[in-house]
């Protein structure tokens, strides 16, 4: 308790309002300029050039992605078929190793024991 309040008693949660929690955000920038992108509550002032505009110029667009994406997608497919390959003899080259290594270790076991027995 500081200065006669209770301090676990105070409020911090944020001040309500009759909307809800928090009052909705309507600050809109005055310079266009700012911002990483297009302002999805303004697209009615969007500047769309003629190049933007022509559906012959889309159709290249989206056929130069379409391809893009597909020579994108056969690449990625080709190297985790590689990484599989590679993942599986890794695999099995860790077991050989594994498997020749306990070999070893039992055929010495076996021999103290035998030595030991004498």
């Amino acid at each position: 308790m500081a200065g006669g309040r209770n301090d676990t008693t105070r409020n911090d949660s944020p001040e309500r309002h009759d909307s809800g929690l928090h009052p909705p955000i309507v600050h809109m920038p005055k310079n266009k300029d700012k911002g990483k992108g297009p302002d999805a509550c303004n697209w009615g002032e969007a500047t769309l050039n003629e190049t933007d505009t022509n559906p012959e110029v889309q159709a290249q667009i989206l056929d130069s992605f379409t391809s893009i994406s597909a020579a994108i997608k056969e690449e990625k497919n080709r190297m985790y078929s590689y990484f599989e390959q590679w993942q599986t003899s890794e695999t099995e080259r860790i077991q050989r190793e594994v498997q020749a290594n306990m070999a070893g270790r039992i055929q010495e076991l076996e021999r103290l024991i035998v030595s030991a027995t004498q």
